[in-house]
């Protein structure tokens, strides 16, 4: 791949479009302190606890341990301790979470939760949704893990607060906020060189932060023998990003711009694709009285793409406006509502000629509200909201949950939620391929309604452990089989259940992680498996956290065989090793060796995945 000076210009330009509009942040949150006092306080204790609070499950923050719902939040310090190259390298290992790349780092990156479909997972940045209007997807493969603070996982429904793609769950990714200079240099196998600078104070009326950064590989061969016009020559990747964050204080309220931008140079064997993602919000929240708080969110986000090799360019655009509002009645009951609207508009340009194939808008609006009571040791939830969109109608979600304190150390939960997905435009308005598999402007949502329980106990202070298992039926699937031209229709249907344990603990000096997933998605109509997703899968990271800072930890990943189009891949294991040792006032250097026994699998058949490699950072600051 040939290198380009890194032009803050094109984010800038990016940022400053999706700066029309904006959405929701999380001002109000506690954020974890950064410096070096702080990566060694969390690597010499149980620095792999979640954070005590999430915001993504009901829309308002709520303690992790108490929530009704499977929440998993990763924040700043872990993702420091454990190095990752990106965001598959990040969850790969979390539970119910499967991923699948098309080859190295910043290739197309796919994610499953809980077996259900790709475009199944809400995926939030800074409370925006990031999802394209023409695919429905959001490539996780360019947002740099230097713009991340933390990254909260729902697994589960939930519709009833967010609307549309909620079935397996929702992914949220807030945006990283600094105080005072930091920087990190990263080098590794591959041809991989990554550098990020960032900048943030707070004054007596509010704060603000900035990170520029540019990551570039020569890569490797994306494919191999068996995918389709493969070319054995290095698919390199470059990409070049930046982000603020702005707060400031308005009274009683809090007001928060975030914006963020990529502009990505994605090298396959028959060519180039640019890839350009924006997205922006600003919120104003806080109490109005005593008992009433309300947050208001404007959000805007793009995607465009260009493959000159194809003719074919896309672009999505979406702007949006929320308006949440929390009740507090009494003791142990609490009301919330909220009204959303959205706007899209995509579609695809020839550019050789530069004719649109299609080109198209909708808009949505939907209102919803819920109670929450508590009753001795126990809690109820119940949550509504109706979604009404100009292409297909209304669409009416439900949600209930139930949770029992059964003793001090003992949780017990339920759950029942309804959720949909709405068509993408392609889905609708595509021409296809000559014909052939075109979209249908009469295709309705897909459908789904899911069943939960869960169980949490902690041994003592130092030991977690939590069991969820959930069923999920989803009909209404959108199947490219309609007839002789393959065009679109709801015809497909799936069933989805599984069962998630998951640990994490201290004894002494080290800190544990483990999970372990097993899971049946099975497509209802022909009995088979959902392609590329293990019927089992698991993790276990054990991390030692010297005096004076330093850590060593291992990471260790196993999953089972899985389906794919024309084969069944076999399973496989992976063993990493990480370190970092701080040094000097606000110094790091970390070192961290992927693939350490050199294992040789596919994610996708047809497509290679990196072997042992290692990659050493450079960090001040942080």
């Amino acid at each position: 791949m040939h290198s380009k000076t890194f032009r803050i210009s094109l984010i800038a330009a990016g940022i400053a479009a999706a700066a029309g509009a904006f959405a929701n942040g999380d001002a109000q949150l506690q954020r974890p302190a950064t410096g070096r006092g702080q990566a060694q306080a969390d690597a010499g204790r149980a620095a792999v606890r979640q954070p005590t609070v999430e915001v993504t499950a009901r829309r308002e923050p709520s303690a992790v341990d108490a929530s009704l719902a499977a929440v998993r939040v990763i924040g700043r310090a872990e993702i420091e301790r454990r190095q990752p190259g990106d965001l598959l390298e990040l969850l790969r290992g979390e539970a119910g979470i499967d991923l699948a790349r098309s080859g190295g780092v910043g290739q197309a990156t796919t994610l499953f939760l809980r077996g259900s479909n790709s475009n199944h997972t809400l995926v939030l940045v800074d409370g925006v949704r990031v999802s394209s209007a023409n695919s429905g997807l959001y490539d996780l493969a360019h947002l740099p893990l230097a713009n991340v603070e933390r990254i909260e996982i729902v697994r589960g429904p939930r519709a009833a607060f967010w609307g549309s793609d909620a079935i397996g769950g929702v992914i949220q990714i807030f945006t990283r906020k600094v105080e005072g200079f930091a920087g990190r240099v990263s080098a590794g196998r591959y041809g991989r060189l990554g550098v990020d600078a960032s900048i943030g104070g707070a004054g007596d009326h509010g704060e603000m932060s900035l990170t520029v950064g540019q990551e570039q590989t020569e890569g490797f061969s994306a494919t191999n023998a068996a995918a389709f016009g493969h070319d054995p020559d290095a698919d390199g990747y470059e990409n070049n990003h930046a982000r603020l964050n702005v707060e400031s204080s308005i009274g009683e309220q809090m007001l928060h711009f975030s914006a963020q931008g990529t502009q990505a140079e994605v090298e396959f064997d028959q060519g180039v694709t640019e890839a350009e993602n924006a997205s922006a919000q600003l919120s104003l929240e806080g109490q109005i009285t005593s008992r009433w708080s309300q947050r208001a969110e404007f959000g805007h986000s793009r995607e465009d793409l260009d493959t000159p090799a194809y003719f074919a360019a896309y672009a999505s655009r979406r702007t949006s406006f929320d308006w949440h509002h929390q009740f507090s009645l009494r003791a142990g009951t609490a009301l919330s509502a909220g009204l959303n609207y959205a706007r899209e508009h995509g579609g695809e340009q020839e550019t050789f000629g530069h004719s649109d194939v299609f080109a198209a808008s909708r808009h949505n609006q939907a209102l919803y509200g819920g109670i929450r009571q508590q009753l001795a040791a126990h809690e109820l939830e119940f949550t509504a909201r109706h979604d009404d969109n100009s292409v297909f109608g209304g669409e009416t979600t439900f949600q209930a949950a139930w949770g029992w304190q059964i003793a001090d150390a003992t949780r017990l939960r339920a759950s029942y939620g309804e959720a949909f997905r709405a068509p993408s435009l392609n889905e609708l308005y595509s021409p296809g391929f000559g014909g052939l598999f075109a979209g249908n402007p009469n295709l309705q949502p897909e459908q789904a309604d899911t069943l939960e329980l869960g169980l949490q106990h902690a041994f003592g202070p130092e030991h977690r452990l939590a069991l969820s298992a959930y069923r999920a039926r989803v009909d209404d699937l959108i199947s490219f089989s309609g007839g002789s031209s393959y065009q679109a229709v709801n015809i497909a249907r799936a069933e989805l259940e599984g069962i998630e344990l998951e640990y994490d603990g201290q004894i002494g000096a080290f800190a544990l992680v483990a999970n372990a997933t097993v899971q049946d998605a099975e497509n209802r109509d022909s009995g088979s498996d959902l392609l590329r997703r293990p019927g089992r899968k698991g993790t276990l990271r054990v991390d030692y956290g010297f005096a004076g800072g330093a850590s060593l930890g291992v990471e260790g990943f196993g999953s089972g065989p899985r389906p794919d189009f024309a084969a069944t891949l076999p399973g496989y294991g992976l063993l990493h090793l990480v370190g970092s040792l701080p040094f000097g006032e606000r110094w790091r250097v970390g070192l961290r060796l992927e693939n350490l026994l050199d294992r040789d699998y596919q994610l996708l058949n047809g497509y290679n995945t990196p072997g042992r490699g290692a990659y050493l950072t450079l960090a001040y600051g942080e």
